[in-house]
């Protein structure tokens, strides 16, 4: 799950949703746990504050930045494996990130823009659409065996 190509097979639609939602929901509960951990860790016993939360946001920062590299590094592997159970190019997931970027500084330079940049959105729902739902390639194909065969 950690590697972009192995010998992990393809990853099939349900399996793609299952371990992304996963993946977020473990990066969640860890977040949460962080969260309190910085709120409630000090053992003063005092109630929560605006004060003793700014307090507690540089730490908190520090932990979570790298949960959340590890979760994007998860959604890559998962997304170019799903690419390639559709017999396609991992580079694939590259247009709809760039499309996002876009987006986002299309969406600051005021409303005019802002409405580019809300139809720039919709292939890239389109794109995830497709990821979610459409069935991977029958037998195998250029990256490897079809991994339904193997169940």
């Amino acid at each position: 799950m950690f590697t972009i190509s192995g010998r992990w097979g393809r990853l099939n639609r349900q399996r793609y949703f299952g371990y992304g939602f996963l993946a977020g929901f473990v990066w969640f509960l860890l977040a949460m746990g962080v969260l309190l951990f910085s709120l409630f860790g000090g053992g003063s016993g005092e109630s929560i504050s605006a004060m003793s939360f700014a307090g507690a946001m540089p730490s908190l920062m520090l932990l979570l930045i790298p949960m959340y590299v590890a979760l994007i590094w998860i959604q890559i592997c998962l997304t170019v494996k799903r690419l390639h159970d559709l017999n396609h190019s991992g580079w694939w997931m590259l247009l709809p990130a760039g499309m996002g970027f876009v987006a986002g500084f299309l969406a600051e330079m005021g409303d005019a823009m802002a409405t580019v940049a809300m139809l720039i959105n919709i292939p890239i729902i389109i794109y995830a659409i497709y990821l979610l739902f459409w069935s991977g390639t029958k037998g195998d194909n250029r990256f490897g065996p079809d991994p339904l065969d193997q169940a």
